[in-house]
This record gives structure tokens, C-alpha cells and sequence, in this order.
């Protein structure tokens, strides 16, 4: 290689490698500092809202054992809440009997909870969809169950199966073909 080629080799070397690496870097740290920022207010909002959810769960409990005056108020503080405990409840439901059981769907209903439920059953938002599924289960109305048998044909997986697993939940033998 001849002395012209090399600087000509460095003069390109200089007008364009270089800044073109160095604003490739400068790019990619930009980005990486911005997912980083992402990343950090995605896992605030998401640990806030595993704190809220046991907050409820926890409020739940002491209304089971000593009825709280204003549940409403203290279960229903965000518009989130609702779907908290919709996810809540159906677990602490399902270890309920008797007269217990009874007041915490009484008092589940007085939240407005039933009717919540029976609107997201047409909601786009599948986990709520799925929830409400799951909290329906304990109202084995026959509009519930009917409804609960169309979703059956429902073109995702996770809800049919969550349709299925209500309405054998629901006890009733009429729907044994429909499953």
C-alpha cells in the first residue's frame, strides 16, 4: 500500500467510521438508559399494585372475622381496586363454607362486584375478563351460567378453560354436555 492510499484510508477512517461508530454508541446507551428508566417506574407500578392487592386481601380477612362498617370505602380507594378484588376474592371464596361464605358473596355484591363482573364478561382485557370468570363462578345464577356457556366458544384458551372451570364449579348437571 502506497502512502496516498493510507491517507486517504485515515481521511476516511476520520470523516466517517468514527462518527458513525461514536453516534451508534451514544444511540445505544441512550436507549439502554431509557429501558432502564422503563424498567424501573414498570416494577414500581407492579410492586404497588402486589402491596394494594394484599392491603385488600388482608381487609377482606378482618371483614370475614369483625364485619367492617364502610367496606366500600375501604376496599374501593383507586379504579384499579375493582379488578384487585376480583382476583382477590375468588381464592378466599373458594376456602369458605356455610354462613361465612354467604356473607362474603353478600358483601362482595354490595360492592357492586357481581355487576362489575357480569360487564367485563365482554371486555376486550383478558386477564379482567378472566377474573370476572372466576368471581362469577360463585353466583351459579342461570343468567350467569348461561353466559358462562357462550364463552365457551370464546376463540382464546385461557378463557374457555376459565368458563369450564366455572361452570363445574357451579354443580349443576345440566351443563355436564355443555362442558
Amino acid at each position: 500500500i502506497n502512502g496516498d492510499a493510507r491517507i486517504r484510508f485515515g481521511e476516511t477512517l476520520i470523516s466517517y467510521v468514527w462518527p458513525v461508530t461514536l453516534s451508534a454508541a451514544a444511540g445505544s446507551f441512550i436507549i439502554f438508559f431509557i429501558l432502564v428508566i422503563v424498567r424501573h417506574f414498570g416494577d414500581k407500578r407492579r410492586d404497588g399494585q402486589l402491596r394494594r392487592r394484599r392491603e385488600i386481601e388482608h381487609h377482606l380477612l378482618i371483614h370475614m372475622s369483625n364485619p367492617l362498617s364502610d367496606l366500600k370505602a375501604v376496599l374501593l380507594k383507586d379504579a384499579d381496586d375493582m379488578e384487585a378484588v376480583a382476583q382477590v376474592a375468588p381464592p378466599l371464596l373458594r376456602f369458605l363454607k356455610g354462613n361465612s361464605y354467604r356473607t362474603m358473596l353478600a358483601s362482595l355484591e354490595h360492592l357492586g362486584l357481581y355487576d362489575w363482573s357480569l360487564r367485563q364478561l365482554d371486555s376486550r382485557n383478558r386477564p379482567r375478563k378472566i377474573a370476572a370468570i372466576a368471581l362469577l363462578a360463585h353466583w351459579p345464577k342461570p343468567e350467569v351460567k348461561d353466559r358462562l356457556a357462550t364463552l365457551l366458544e370464546d376463540r382464546n384458551h385461557l378463557v374457555q378453560f376459565a368458563a369450564v372451570e366455572a361452570l363445574a364449579l357451579s354443580r349443576d348437571a345440566a351443563y355436564i354436555p355443555v362442558i
